[in-house]
């Protein structure tokens, strides 16, 4: 009997060295592999990950932008990714989010991340469309959720109790019936229950939490490792010499505008000919003054959600800029989508952010601009130099 304890134990030992030799291999390989250009990437491991966003915050010349499917929206010279390329302008941007990485999903990333984004350049984009009356679902949320992140955010001691009790809630909403969120809504639950009974449950249960935080970050670290290894390619790619002298911002956005004159000429909205053609050109006559009847920005969960990021901002000292996206004037107005809605929604926007004193790039001017969006709802050409625009100028403020 005795024999076979100490068969046990060793094995026990054993294999907690191998975990921690195999986490300490990866942790190495990431930190050497580890390239600027990552930043230009987007990747499920930056949105739901850890480690590839704290090796971009030890370069210390990394924006992060932080946002939803815009993002995506490549391809073009005035995307940040490549407007901003090889550090031209002296510093390298990093794209993290994906269509429906809403304001509750960015808060697990901000609170995961912590005091470590105290210091950093951080842009927040956000989209009148998350502001739709029933807010994020619960199938979208479940698709780009991070426990490990949920861990990180909810261990995070500068973060205050009442902020961690919202957070709890809302994903306690929003996890629905998902089985294999189930330790999570445990979690929240018992987080949220003042009973002795909860609190007891939860501190029982606290090593395997513990566990699966330790499990999800090894993981991470594994998987970012193949991110880098599989984009190695760009690992030695030229840096462009820092340009130093000020940006003609007219110039470009001159230049985006002859751009995308061939890029959206078909149709009477300057939406990209490629987008109209698949989701407008068979029903724009059925759209006229009904599409977007009763719709409305006004009331919804997301205003609550974005509130809970800015106070985790406000916690652990994180300024960002945030960067308010206009609809699409024109084709707003022909889908019959009241426009004192939307200027009421812009307004609230610039309230909430205004109350706790962040830099807001507010573009709600600009809703008529042609080339400004590239379809009903994302930035084009035109929309993402004023972007650009307002990034240079927050990097070097107060620099």
């Amino acid at each position: 009997m005795k024999k076979k304890l100490v068969i046990i134990i060793a094995s026990i030992v054993l294999s907690i060295i191998c975990i921690l030799v195999i986490d300490n291999t990866y942790s190495k390989r990431v930190a050497k592999n580890y390239f600027d250009k990552v930043g230009d990437i987007i990747t499920v491991e930056k949105n739901q990950g850890l480690v590839l966003n704290q090796e971009a915050i030890k370069t210390k010349d990394n924006v992060f932008i932080f946002g939803s499917s815009e993002l995506s929206g490549g391809g073009h010279p005035f995307h940040p990714s490549e407007f901003f390329n090889n550090k031209k302008y002296g510093f390298q941007v990093n794209l993290v989010g994906r269509g429906y990485c809403q304001s509750i999903i960015h808060t697990l990333n901000f609170g995961a991340l912590g005091s470590q984004l105290k210091d950093q350049k951080v842009v927040f984009i956000i989209s009148p469309q998350w502001f739709a009356p029933a807010g994020l679902t619960s199938a979208d949320f479940i698709m780009n959720f991070s426990e490990l992140q949920f861990y990180k955010f909810m261990s995070n001691n500068k973060i205050p109790k009442n902020v961690k009790e919202n957070v709890a809630n809302r994903i306690n909403q929003l996890t629905g019936n998902d089985k294999e969120l189930n330790p999570i809504k445990k979690y929240c639950s018992l987080y949220n229950n003042n009973s002795i009974f909860a609190k007891t449950e939860l501190a029982v249960l606290k090593p395997y939490y513990a566990a699966e935080e330790y499990k999800l970050s090894l993981k991470d670290k594994v998987v970012s490792s193949k991110v880098l290894l599989s984009n190695e390619k760009d690992k030695d790619a030229e840096l462009a010499v820092k340009n130093s002298t000020n940006i003609d911002w007219q110039n470009e956005k001159n230049k985006a505008e002859q751009y995308a004159k061939d890029k959206a000429n078909n149709n009477d909205f300057m939406i990209e000919n490629s987008y109209y053609d698949k989701y407008i050109k068979d029903k724009v006559n059925g759209c006229k003054g009904n599409y977007y009847s009763g719709a409305s920005y006004l009331k919804s969960p997301e205003y609550e959600d974005l509130r809970l990021l800015l106070e985790v901002c406000k916690g652990l000292e994180i300024k960002p800029l945030f960067v308010s996206v206009p609809v699409h004037g024109k084709w707003y107005d022909y889908a019959g989508f009241d426009k004192q809605d939307r200027l009421q929604y812009y307004s609230n926007i610039k309230e909430l952010i205004n109350s706790y004193k962040y830099e807001l790039a507010d573009l709600s001017q600009y809703e008529y601009e042609d080339y400004f969006l590239k379809d009903v709802m994302h930035l084009g050409w035109k929309g993402w130099v004023y972007v650009d625009e307002a990034i240079y100028k927050y990097y070097y403020s107060n620099k």
